[in-house]
């Protein structure tokens, strides 16, 4: 009698059931090795340019363009994904689509913290990553939902889709649908509030469901996703505080208004650059949680002899109002690194409306070191503003010595006021007033003038960008300590970042506009 082999029962999911853990946790062990080598190449390029006084140092190593880090993670991510492919069963590669996305999950959120607890960065830097980690998640769960909706349609199985587990699915499917179309900067700004809200929505929702979902399961990459987030809510927990703003003053001629707070609220030494965030709700508000806080440069440095520092804001729909409580979360340190405040010798800083509170600080920062420390340092401070009653600011913060151009002809300012609604954003885009008119200039000096520095407006014209920062920039040698400093809307930046490249010169920018 011939005995017989018994058959050998597989999975219910096919003998590949497995066959993508190590793919995921090989993501994320690649992400530990970024995030350890950027810190690595921060810390190395920040102690050659204490070291040697120049900027350029080493510097190749950590100022990558945006552009080629996405690449590089494009490149890797697709190897990943198509490693060991498998073309007759490709469900293999759609299940993977959906782990390798939640693989890339704790990077992203990573990259999302404020302030990052490594300091590999200023948050503001690694969000510019953290948004593209974000659309490469959206795009690889579409992929794996869409691969298995096609999947059993064409098998005639698509009932699969309302079973329990599967379902999960289907529901992230349509959120990452909606929030990949509603993602894009014209779309989210109509309305950046909800936007966000919704974004902190999907994002408990993935969360949470893909744990549910996922076979086989994902608890190691779960806890980590949670224990971030944990992180993020806690720290904000901690460091939020009750503050009541004491005085807002403002021009009626103009969309710009001077906001004091306690000098207590910042640390007793802090650089130019350096910024806070508001919230109109307690932490015991949900909306605390879900809505966005709202940025401020704070406008004054910490030489300055007050009880109160100052923020330059821009009317919009989040309206600041004297003596109403608001959450506050009190310091982030300045993007700007201590280096370039010790080593930079030609400083040229170009600010777009509300944008002049970082650049007053950083002009009353190096006058200072010129006036009082007798630094040889060329300095040139520029101001574009759409209105002439935006030059209370100056008067308001005893400012001195910039070089100001008023967008606005004086018959363009009652028609504008008659037309103009109040702004979405602090310092939304400011592009409609950069034109040049053929009124003539006028120059004043303020009163109480002492000194080299006299304040010069001119009104009804934008300048010519690279003659007048030409005529600063030229008057030093060494590419590697001469900066071109822009702040203002998206149009600007680029503007000043290019003459930067065309005057062989250091760039630093930082966009007032969602």
């Amino acid at each position: 009698m011939t005995q017989q082999t018994p058959p050998t029962l597989l999975a219910r999911h096919g003998d590949h059931h497995y066959a993508n853990i190590k793919y995921g946790y090989a993501l994320l062990f690649m992400s530990v090795l970024y995030v350890a080598f950027r810190y690595a190449a921060l810390s190395y390029y920040h102690r050659c340019w204490s070291r040697s006084g120049r900027s350029t140092s080493k510097q190749g190593l950590v100022n990558v363009p945006l552009a080629y880090t996405v690449s590089i993670f494009g490149v890797v991510l697709l190897i990943v994904e198509f490693f060991n492919l498998h073309i007759e069963e490709f469900t293999i590669h759609l299940k993977r689509f959906g782990r390798l996305a939640y693989a890339l999950t704790p990077l992203d959120l990573f990259l999302a913290l404020r302030p990052s607890p490594l300091s590999i960065d200023n948050y503001l830097d690694t969000l510019r990553l953290h948004k593209w980690v974000s659309r490469v998640i959206l795009v690889f769960g579409i992929f794996h939902s869409v691969g298995f909706l096609l999947r059993w349609l064409v098998l005639g199985t698509f009932s699969k889709t309302w079973r329990l587990l599967n379902f999960y699915g289907f529901v992230m499917f349509v959120l990452f649908d909606v929030l990949l179309g509603v993602n894009w900067r014209r779309v989210r700004s109509i309305n950046y509030t909800y936007f966000i809200a919704f974004h902190n929505l999907v994002m408990y929702t993935y969360l949470i469901l893909t744990q549910l979902h996922a076979r086989p399961g994902v608890t190691l990459l779960f806890v980590l996703n949670i224990a971030l987030v944990s992180y993020q809510h806690v720290y904000r927990l901690l460091t939020t505080k009750s503050v009541i703003i004491d005085k807002i003053s403002e021009n009626s001629g103009s969309a710009l208004q001077i906001v004091k707070l306690p000098r207590t609220l910042l640390p007793a030494q802090f650089l130019p650059g350096c910024h806070l965030r508001l919230s109109p709700y307690s932490v015991y508000n949900p909306s605390f949680w879900l809505l966005p806080s709202h940025p401020y440069t704070v406008a004054s440095i910490q030489e300055e002899r007050s009880t109160h520092v100052s923020l330059v804001v821009k009317k919009n729909r989040f309206a600041l109002e004297s003596f109403r409580s608001y959450s506050l979360q009190p310091f982030f340190k300045s993007s700007l690194s201590l280096n370039f405040f010790q080593t930079a010798e030609n400083v040229t800083i170009v600010s777009g409306g509300s944008g002049i509170s970082l650049g007053l600080p950083l002009f009353n920062y190096f006058k200072r070191k010129i006036q009082h420390e007798k630094k040889d340092i060329k300095l040139l401070c520029i101001w574009i503003t759409p209105s002439v009653g935006d030059l209370f600011i100056l008067e308001e913060l005893e400012a001195e010595g910039l070089e100001v151009y008023v967008t606005r002809s004086g018959h363009e300012e009652e028609a504008i006021e008659n037309s103009e609604g109040l702004e979405t954003f602090e310092l939304q885009s400011l592009d409609d007033d950069f034109q040049t008119y053929e009124e003539s200039s006028q120059v004043t000096h303020s009163p109480g003038f002492t000194d080299e520095f006299a304040t010069v407006v001119k009104h009804g014209r934008r300048p010519s960008l690279e003659h007048v920062l030409a005529k600063n920039v030229n008057r030093t040698i060494d590419y590697a300590n001469k900066w071109i400093v822009s702040c203002g809307p998206t149009q600007l930046n680029k503007d000043c970042q290019h003459l930067a490249e065309k005057l062989k010169c250091q760039f630093f920018g930082e966009e007032y506009a969602m």
